[in-house]
């Protein structure tokens, strides 16, 4: 009972330390078993929203070449979220959405028949933009071309899984390479060389190809819009309650609203710790923990951009900055991927640009510059100014999980919560094995010294004969009379020969008092040997130790205990 109290003491008046150190013992175990393993290579992207530390090896995944320096941060995504399953996202299905449109509006005829949705939607936003380009409608000089190239080497040769910039041509080219690996390549253009406004001039099959990238988007946004603004109130009853609460009309609001309510009540860490509210992981970290990273924060834009209307999805792949490329020989520029670059955002709807980031993740100082077409960090100035938001002044504050009423939740949702609580589950064991592997470091250098001292005292409750015969065990762990047993003759003359501290007339009576005991029938003066031979022992030990390299000196003094 007083360990247990005496440890609560400890834990709550050490806690930030304690748990850092665990945090910091937790991801060197991830590191390593990451490189022991082989996997820390492996590409894992999905919709999963983690409860517990973001750690990370470094270890190199991927290299990405491009053929021009990046001039705004590069998103690559890789898995992107549809329905919200309350801790995890299902998939996108923009396949079935452009199928559907084909099937139900060709017999229309609103579309013209070269033109399919489900081919052309997720190409259309490069094609058009080089289309005005190359047409004259927006005009450039032969030095000014918008297409880039982007080259991908995955470390582990494994592509289930690949990755792709916004606004690319729709087709990846698989190949290898000059060391028999494969890779593949995907053009692209940045968000800066798009258009705004789609134009039309006098060709009349321009116009036509126009009209028809025209009528696809907006076939588009009809059908994706009920879809992608849909979100499970029930699995986030708080989050509803609040939104509900400040009704917005803007886009401009929303996003600024959404952004004042993450700046202004959480904290950016990879180590929050392990959420384990009763509530939704989203609400748990905007309304409880309030510290995450970027699957936290993307999240709960994503689910707000939903309950404002707004078609959003999550979004989870690699984000890129100029900083992180070299130019090569070849005058391309290439960066080498680590879990690192690995990110979340959150991603919307804009008229001609099609699905653009919205990063809401603020940087390690809370600093965020949320940018896309029509709205930039001024944007985000005026309007919060507009509404007299203040970063310092919380939007939630004064809010309380009493307050809720929760209601039941579909048997998805249960499922999810079970599969949560059992995740959880194995989440404590870790940190309870990671606490128990603390306290054993912690306690092992008094145990040792504890451990020692013994051996060091029983020596004195041993006889003089045992004495001796450790005193030839440590002579040979040091590879020094191997061959002897300490009853030859010449081993007096030899021992004293050997270690300078000890003289032939000590060695000589220690030797002749053993082979007295060992064969006399009486015990007189016994007690009087014995410290003889501890005399000789102890220097004999000493003259050992020094000349032991360091790791044989570890084992001398601390597992044999010889001093």
């Amino acid at each position: 009972m007083i360990i247990f109290f005496a440890a609560d003491i400890i834990t709550n008046i050490f806690s930030e330390y304690m748990y850092g150190s665990i945090s910091g013992i937790e991801q060197t175990i991830y590191k390593t078993s990451k490189r022991i393993s082989g996997k820390g290579s492996d590409v894992k992207i999905n919709g999963e929203i983690s409860s517990g530390n973001n750690y990370q090896s470094g270890i190199t995944q991927m290299t990405v070449t491009v053929s021009k320096m990046p001039t705004e941060d590069l998103y690559l995504y890789g898995f992107r979220g549809g329905e919200y399953k309350g801790g995890s996202w299902d998939s996108t299905d923009d396949d079935t959405i452009c199928k559907n449109i084909d099937r139900t509006e060709f017999k229309k005829e609103t579309i013209s028949q070269p033109v399919y949705a489900s081919t052309y939607f997720k190409k259309m936003y490069y094609y058009i933009n080089i289309y005005m380009r190359n047409s004259g409608i927006v005009a450039t000089s032969n030095n000014n071309k918008i297409n880039r190239k982007l080259d991908v080497k995955y470390v582990n040769d494994n592509y289930k899984q690949t990755i792709e910039p916004y606004y690319n041509s729709g087709s990846k080219n698989f190949s290898k390479g000059d060391d028999g690996k494969k890779t593949y390549n995907i053009e692209y253009i940045e968000q800066a060389d798009m258009q705004s406004e789609w134009r039309e001039k006098s060709n009349e099959k321009y116009n036509t190809t126009v009209r028809d990238y025209k009528n696809v988007q907006q076939l588009y946004k009809a059908a994706m819009t009920p879809i992608y603004s849909a979100v499970s109130k029930s699995l986030v009853p708080r989050l509803t309650s609040y939104v509900q609460a400040n009704p917005l009309t803007s886009l401009s609001d929303k996003t600024t609203f959404i952004m004042y309510t993450l700046l202004s009540n959480t904290r950016y860490t990879r180590t929050p710790g392990v959420m384990l509210g009763s509530s939704d992981i989203a609400e748990d970290f905007l309304f409880n923990a309030q510290r995450g990273y970027c699957v936290h924060y993307a999240t709960v834009a994503t689910i707000m951009y939903r309950l404002y209307g707004v078609p959003a999805r999550y979004v989870c792949g690699y984000r890129l900055s100029a900083e992180d490329f070299k130019e090569t020989d070849q005058s391309t520029y290439v960066a080498e991927v680590s879990d690192k670059k690995m990110h979340a955002w959150t991603e919307i709807f804009i008229d001609n640009y099609g699905w653009v980031p919205v990063d809401v993740t603020p940087a390690s100082d809370g600093s965020c510059a949320v940018s896309y077409p029509g709205y930039d960090i001024n944007t985000f100035n005026n309007v919060m100014s507009e509404h007299g938001w203040t970063l310092d002044k919380a939007s939630i504050s004064g809010d309380s999980s009493e307050d809720v009423t929760y209601v039941s939740t579909r048997s998805g949702a249960v499922k999810v919560a079970l599969k949560k609580g059992f995740k959880v589950a194995v989440v404590v064991v870790k940190y309870i094995a990671i606490l128990t592997l603390v306290i054993l470091i912690v306690l092992l250098p008094l145990w040792i010294k504890l451990y020692r001292v013994s051996r060091l005292r029983k020596i004195q409750s041993l006889s003089s004969c045992d004495i001796y015969e450790r005193l030839m065990e440590m002579l040979h762990f040091a590879g020094d009379f191997t061959g002897y047993n300490g009853t030859e003759e010449d081993f007096a003359y030899k021992l004293s020969a050997r270690y300078g501290n000890i003289t032939y007339e000590e060695a000589k009576n220690v030797y002749d008092s053993i082979m007295y005991i060992r064969f006399a029938d009486t015990d007189k003066g016994r007690s009087y040997y014995k410290k003889n031979v501890l005399v000789l022992y102890r220097k004999a030990a000493e003259e050992i130790y020094k000349e032991l390299k360091k790791k044989k000196r570890i084992v001398f003094k601390y597992i044999h205990c010889y001093i």
